[in-house]
């Protein structure tokens, strides 16, 4: 999952990448989002939002976030597309 590119790679509308540049549709924040959005329920995605954001605060020193795919604003992102 470290530095791995995803085959194929997540689909997102062309105004959502133009909107968010830094996003690569074949990294693992990329999968993350599409199954964030697949999720059937509200409860369902804070909770995965908050088991993302725990882990990487667990493991900031010991991961390169750029390396999975996921921005410095990744909790913004992943709020403002629910």
């Amino acid at each position: 999952m470290y530095n791995t590119d995803f085959n194929p790679p997540a689909k997102f509308t062309t105004s959502f990448l133009r909107k968010h540049p830094e996003i690569k549709n074949n990294s693992l924040f990329a999968y993350t989002l599409v199954l964030l959005k697949r999720l059937p329920d509200e409860e369902s995605k804070k909770s995965l939002m908050q088991t993302v954001e725990k882990v990487i605060d667990d493991y900031r020193n010991d991961i390169d976030l750029e390396l999975i795919g996921f921005p410095e604003n990744y909790l913004e992102i992943m709020k403002n597309n629910l």
